[in-house]
Formats: C-alpha cells, structure tokens, sequence
C-alpha cells in the first residue's frame, strides 16, 4: 500500500532530474547553432594553459604582429575577461574587435592590439556545426532513455557519462556569457564532466555484472575519487588561469593524471568482461569495446590538438569529437536488443557503400570537370550529364554486386567461404539421391557453415505432424515432434521464408538452452505446402542472423522443396510402375489360365 507511491514519487523525481539536466545541456547545444550565421572573431594563435604559444597561423593578426611559437603572454597585466578571450583558443563573439595584450619574445615585453578576422564558415564547417548540435542531442537522449527504462547503477553511470562528455557545442556561450559568470559556468562544465568519468567508471564496473566482486569491488571506490580529483583540479585551473592569472600547466597535468586512471579502469573493466562472459553477452560487449576505443581515441587526439595543436582546423577537432557517440549508441544497442547482428555484415556492407560512393564521387568530379572544360559552351553538355546519369543508374546493380563479392572474399573470408558453401549446396541438392541425406544436410552444412550453437529438422509424416528427423545438438529426450495446431506452423504457412521466431515470441521448454534455443524458422515447402521446418540456434558468438545469411537459407530452403518434390515424385513414379507390372502379371497369369480372355 505505502511502497507503490512512494516508488511513484521516485520515478518522477528521476524524470524531473533527468530531463531537466538534459535540455539544459540541449539548449546551450541549439544556442551554438547561432555561429553559423553569426561567426567568431579569430586572432590566429594558441596557447596552453600557462599563455606559452602553442601555435600561430600564417597570415593571421597575431602572425602579423610577430608573435611566435614559445612566446609567453604576460597573463598578470590581463584583466579575467581578457584572460577568458586571449588564453588557449583566442576568440570573440565576432570579426572587428580589437584586444591589447603584451607577451614576452626571447626576454623583451612587448605590447600589441589585436583585431579579431572573421572565422571561416565554410560548407564543412557549418555541416559541422549541425552534426555536433545532433550528436549531442543523441547522446544525450540515449543516455535520458536508458536510465528511464532501467534505472540501476550501471545505466545512472551511463547517463552521466553521456551527460558530462556529449560534444556540445559551447564556442557561442563562451564568447556571450561576461567574466566571472563564464568562468563559473566553465567550472559547472568541468564538474559535470568529472561526473562523466566517475559515471562512466561505474557503468563499466557493472554492466553485464550479476555481481561485483574481486578486484572490481575495490575498484568500486576510483569513481568518487575521480570525480573529486577532476572537479577539484578543473576548479583550480581555471581560477588560477583566469581569476588569478598563475601558472597552471602542473594542474592540467593532474587532471590527466586522473583521466588515465579513469581510462585505465574502464578499458580493464571491458575488456575482463568481453573475454570471461558467455557467447551473446560476448558478442554485445564487443560492439561497446569498439564504440568506447575509438570514443577514448578521439577524445584523446581532441585533447592534444587543445593543448599541442591549437591552430588546428575547427572542422578536424570538431569532427573528430563527433566520433564519440559510438559510444552511446553501441551501449544502447547493447542494452535494448536482446541478440545483436554480426560486427562483420555491418562492416563488410559499410566498406561497400564506401568503395562505391568513392567510385562515384570520382566519376562524377570527372564528369563535372569534363563538361565544364570541353562541353560547357555547346549544347551537348546537359545531354552528357543526364546520358551518364542514366548510365550509372543502370550499371549500379551489377557494380554494386562486384564490390560486394570483392569485399567478402578479401576481408571477410569465412563469411564468403559460408556463402559459396551454402550456394554450392543449393545447387546440389535437386540431385539428392534420397530423403536422408537431404535430411541430414540441412542440418549439417548450416550448423557448420554458420558457426551456430544447434539445429533441428521437423518433417511431416502421414497423420500431418512435424516429427524431428535429424538434429545437432538437441538432447533425445527434448521435443520430438510439433503438432499441427502449434502457432510456428501457422506463422511459417503465412510467412513462406526465414523467420526469427523472437518475431512471433515463440520458444518451448524442451527446446535447446542458451545460445542454443531456436532462434530462426525455415520453412520447406513442396507444392505450395509446408513439408519441413528446419530450427536454428544462434551463432555460437551469439549474434542475431544478418540478411545476407536469412537469404542464404530462403535459397537452400527452396533447393531442398525440390529436391523433396523431386524425390517424392520418382518414388511415385516406381510406385505407379511397379503396380503396373502387377496388374501385368497378373493379367497373364489370368491370360493364361483361362480365367480372362486375350
């Protein structure tokens, strides 16, 4: 009676807590989109966090005022807003304001204004600009679903992770927003990025963890101290930056140290958990393993290019920033589905798409460039244009299965090995020379060719019920036989192909456990009737069947429906044939005695 509101009440003040933390984030997110109509005001140099430059671009009004690489800035003459504008990233709300600043150049003071030139907003850039305002957004919003539909410690990690690293764009707020209120909003930033790892740190600890315990339990102590390593070291270099103006490199240097051990941490939490869980659970984790390295990575090569590389191109950090919401989408692909696809038929289809988009952009930059050089002054260039078009709309399908047999059997070995293997047995089983050795490698040649964890094959008999004929990996006493008014039957009647039977919600419990119980339907049909129904079990890595593999057996199936018909039709044929010889000898033996007249 008491604990329903109260559990009530919990999940609405997780919802308010939530979503409110998350459009907060979202609308500094939207308000960036302002730079792309509105852009900065650069002054073309960098600096670490102690005014040492870092970097100066050529032709830039720091460059035209001779301020070099190893240059210090004098940070104690500067006021926290001059600070805040001219250390790290120089930049201002927009082209034409001018700063004063003075800076050392091998022992001598010197004193310069600036005036800020507008920022390049390119097409790349501003496309940037977009991508980051949506990766946020989706970062964010796995994050907000996950924890809301599973609340526990793990998914609360994942969401402050999402929370504190989503790659928002904040160049607007942080030109907009005056001294001393920036700086405070920098260090909420700050805290709520050290919650990120901290977050991040418990969610690797726990996911996919029936228990923690082992080292895991005493490493369940890093993720407050991490978070008080990061917040503390964030707050002090940014007042010693900005409000004091004193050295504070051996700070940020601090808050990398704490940012290994958070890493160090995560990477050893993923990767125990990737190596000791059972198939499915094995397969889920190495799509996070993935999403979160080449997460770690980026993050990485963004903090160098901050602090080593600060003239580098907007587009170059900021797309390489992009690259994080692997990690979020990986995890909640983890999470939500049940069994997940193979790594190898995403990647295989995605470097198809790339090679044939490479293809095609250079064709059609040849083209271009082609009409424009030759043709552009005659009437023929549009005809050109448009006869091409229509070439390659014609020449995609078959270019499109060339690369895809290119990819396959070059990258993807095994996978190409199982498709010729599965095809070269669909071509030979109308020769079947009897129902057994149909039978058995239907079941057979999937189960190895695939890699997967069981596989049964039901037949009809003459009363109209599926008995099991041939299996690999189901134990005598599980199901033997299905009955005609079993709803699979009905389904695979309607259905006529592959069907995952996670579709339908079937499952039985005399079936396979595990990565073994039945998760795809073939059905075999024979003069538009359902004669077989082969069950297979996952692959043993316990990922789900791709496309590609469901079509692979739609065509077996339909080899092994003729094979049947075929059999089945040779054996009436001698039947027939051996009743006619019957009623031949026995019209003879009639014949001759007399009984039947010739």
């Amino acid at each position: 009676m008491i604990s329903t509101p109260t559990n009530s009440g919990n999940a609405t003040v997780r919802t308010i807590v939530v979503i409110g933390i998350s459009l907060a984030l979202l609308s500094v997110d939207v308000f960036g989109l302002r730079e792309i109509w509105h852009p900065s005001g650069l002054f073309g140099y960098g600096t670490n966090v102690d005014g040492v430059v870092t970097g100066v671009d050529a032709g830039s009004p720091a460059d035209n005022a001779g301020i070099r690489v190893g240059d210090q800035l004098d940070e104690l003459a500067m006021t926290p807003q001059l600070r805040w504008d001219m250390i790290q990233i120089p930049e201002v709300e927009s082209p034409g304001i001018s700063r004063t600043i003075s800076f050392y150049h091998a022992g001598v003071r010197r004193t310069v204004t600036l005036v800020s030139v507008v920022e390049p907003m390119t097409t790349a850039n501003q496309t940037v600009i977009v991508l980051d305002v949506l990766g946020a957004a989706v970062f964010i919003g796995l994050g907000v679903f996950i924890v809301l539909i599973r609340p526990e410690p793990a998914t609360w990690g994942f969401f402050l992770f999402c929370a504190g690293y989503a790659p928002l764009a904040t160049n607007e707020v942080d030109q907009v927003v005056p001294t001393p209120l920036i700086l405070y909003v920098s260090m909420a930033f700050n805290t709520l990025q050290s919650a990120g790892l901290a977050g991040l740190i418990l969610f690797s600890l726990r996911f996919l963890q029936d228990s923690v315990g082992g080292w895991r339990r005493w490493a369940g102590f890093a993720p407050p101290l991490v978070f008080a390593g990061l917040a503390f070291s964030g707050a002090a270099e940014t007042a010693m930056t900005y409000l004091v103006g004193k050295p504070a490199e051996w700070i940020a240097h601090l808050d990398v140290a704490f940012i290994s051990i958070g890493v160090l941490i995560v990477a050893s939490a993923l990767l125990d958990t990737y190596i000791h869980r059972p198939g499915a659970d094995r397969q889920r984790m190495r799509w996070v393993v993935f999403g979160f390295g080449v997460a770690m990575l980026s993050q990485l090569a963004v903090n160098i290019i901050q602090t080593e590389a600060t003239n580098t191109p907007f587009v170059v950090t900021n797309a390489l920033g992009l690259l994080e919401c692997l990690a979020p989408l990986t995890v909640a692909y983890a999470v939500i589905k049940h069994r997940v696809i193979d790594v190898n038929f995403v990647m295989s289809r995605t470097l198809v798409y790339a090679v044939l988009t490479t293809i095609f952009v250079a064709v059609f930059a040849f083209i271009d460039w082609f009409v424009g050089r030759v043709l552009d002054q005659t009437r023929w260039a549009l005809v050109a244009e448009i006869a091409v078009a229509i070439g390659v709309g014609f020449w995609l399908n078959g270019l499109h299965a060339r690369v895809d047999r290119f990819v396959d059997s070059v990258l993807f070995r095994r996978r190409h090995a199982a498709e010729h293997r599965l095809a070269r047995l669909a071509r030979g089983l109308p020769h079947a020379s009897s129902i057994d050795i149909i039978d058995a490698s239907l079941i057979a040649e999937p189960f190895d060719a695939l890699d997967l964890a069981s596989a049964a094959l039901f037949r009809r008999d003459s009363s109209g019920r599926y008995r099991r004929v041939s299996a690999i990996d189901w134990a005598p006493g599980m199901a033997v036989e299905l009955a005609t008014d079993d709803p699979l039957i009905l389904h695979l009647q309607a259905e006529r192909g592959a069907m995952r039977l996670s579709e339908i919600h079937w499952s039985r419990d005399d079936a396979p456990p595990g990565a073994g119980r039945p998760a795809l339907a073939l059905p075999i049909t024979v003069r538009h009737e359902l004669d077989a129904i082969a069950l297979f079990g996952s692959h043993r890595g316990g990922e789900d069947f791709d496309p590609d593999e469901m079509q692979w057996l739609n065509t077996l199936s339909a080899a092994a429906g003729a094979a049947y018909d075929h059999l089945e039709a040779d054996a009436l044929r001698q039947s027939v044939e051996q009743l006619r010889r019957e009623n031949e000898s026995q019209r003879l033996v009639l014949e001759r005695s007399g009984l039947l007249a010739t």
